[in-house]
């Protein structure tokens, strides 16, 4: 058994000591680099948080105003409401009747708005109509006993002997009739 090394419990043979790895039948010393350890193998070594490997050096992670280290310790994220923009994070701008999304990284219009490039413009509800749709696919549909015309919503003229369907868009005639 070589120096720095130890008997194996359950085989034949030898492993090296923590802090020591196999080398042409030896056990050398593992060169754990300033802001550096030993790994939890006892073979190598690793960074310390808020360090990241350079050319078998441990070199300082840069974290910019407005953003965290990440739980990893070597890379950074940026604050909720911030994106990064090469190796800074910017404020994300949002533009009126608007909020941040879930992801903090963009923005959302509110309800009755609809996104175009920057800005958020107002869904325009014409008479007899109501917002419907998802923040993503806002618009409008008509009141039961209207109908979508270009723009707007038009009464649906119900002759004598019928009634308005479920859907509300349309007619049909009563028992008897047609």
């Amino acid at each position: 058994i070589p120096a720095n090394a130890r008997a194996q419990a359950y085989a034949s043979g030898w492993d090296c000591n923590r802090g020591f790895r196999k080398s042409e039948g030896g056990c050398v010393a593992v060169a754990v680099p300033e802001n550096g350890y030993v790994n939890a193998f006892g073979d190598g070594w690793q960074c310390e948080r808020g360090f990241r490997e350079v050319n078998k050096a441990c070199v300082a992670v840069a974290v910019p105003a407005n953003a965290f280290l990440e739980g990893s310790g070597s890379r950074w994220t940026c604050e909720r409401g911030f994106v990064q923009k090469m190796e800074t994070c910017v404020a994300v701008v949002v533009p009126a009747n608007a909020f941040l999304n879930t992801s903090g990284a963009g923005w959302e219009c509110a309800r009755g708005y609809r996104a175009t490039d920057s800005a958020c413009e107002p869904i325009k509800v014409p008479a007899n109509a109501y917002l419907v749709g998802s923040r993503s696919q806002p618009g409008w549909e008509c009141e039961r006993g209207f109908r979508a015309e270009g723009n707007q919503c038009v009464a649906v003229q119900v002759p004598t002997n019928a009634y308005l369907e479920a859907k509300g868009d349309r007619w049909s005639c009563l028992r008897g009739f047609r």
